[in-house]
């Protein structure tokens, strides 16, 4: 008895010490995880961008874990970097003594082409401004009327304090008038109006290019007043409507969010910013 005690206690000795040495191995991955994670939300608008870099930097740091959320208000992503709950907040536009008061900071990475964006199904493929404001006011309720195929315009729009209806109203002088008629149908969220692009006949509506480029051919970004919406036009300056991509940390960001910055302002960043139709900024 005295001998399978003393086995035992060896027994248990050992099995601890493995324990010990498993849970301490156990921790220090967990450690490490946690110090390669970036957690990333705000703009929704944004996300399709910060998605498309996500699973870049995933490519060259295969240890590396990189979530973006669905989307947080622009009082939300603030308070969310704030308080550490996410490591970058996605913004298109920013206040920077908000940002000071709060011991944040914001790194402009890229900047798209908000545009007037039409289903596959409409052959139309430039429009005016005139004739944008006409078919939001009602007074053009058929592509035939626009050059195009006899096929009702079903004309989509956002909500006036949203990013890409705010640049509109700025950047075309008589959509303020023509939104405060329209019949167009309201569309909160950007994801839902890419989808509704996507899905509806004869549909037009306003989006920003990473959306165009990620809808598989499914929507088409229309030239507006003569000028194409590209990146180069963005670059120079002569496309009117452009949103700002921001990247918002605090003071003192992580060094996992440090290195995901670097990374996007890195030529490999650069390369996938401008595959989603945007313009990569230094």
């Amino acid at each position: 008895m005295k001998i399978d005690a003393v086995v035992v206690g060896v027994a248990c000795l050992a099995g601890a010490g493995c324990f010990s040495a498993s849970h301490s191995a156990s921790s220090s991955a967990i450690s490490a995880a946690a110090a390669d994670t970036v957690r990333i939300d705000g703009s929704a608008a944004l996300a399709p961008l910060a998605r498309s870099l996500a699973d870049a930097y995933r490519s060259e740091r295969p240890s590396s874990v990189v979530t973006v959320g669905s989307g947080l208000g622009s009082r939300e992503r603030i308070d969310a970097v704030r308080l550490r709950h996410i490591d970058i907040a996605l913004a298109s536009q920013i206040v920077g003594s908000e940002l000071a008061a709060h011991g944040l900071a914001a790194s402009e990475v890229a900047k798209s082409a908000v545009v007037f964006a039409v289903n596959v199904d409409v052959p139309v493929t430039s429009l005016s401004s005139r004739q944008i404001c006409d078919a939001y006011r009602g007074g053009v309720t058929n592509w035939r009327q626009l050059g195009g195929s006899d096929l009702p315009l079903a004309p989509h729009t956002r909500p006036a304090a949203e990013v890409d209806a705010a640049i509109v109203l700025a950047g075309i002088e008589c959509f303020r008038a023509a939104s405060l008629t329209t019949t167009a149908r309201m569309i909160e969220r950007p994801e839902a109006m890419a989808a509704e692009l996507s899905s509806v006949s004869g549909a037009l509506g306003m989006t920003s290019m990473p959306f165009v480029d990620q809808s598989g051919g499914r929507i088409k970004a229309l030239t507006l007043d003569g000028i194409p919406p590209d990146a180069e036009r963005v670059r120079r300056g002569e496309y009117p409507l452009t949103r700002s991509s921001y990247l918002v940390t605090t003071a003192s960001p992580s060094a996992a969010a440090a290195r995901f910055i670097a990374f996007v302002r890195s030529d490999a960043g650069a390369r996938v910013i401008r595959a989603n139709g945007a313009v990569p900024l230094p």
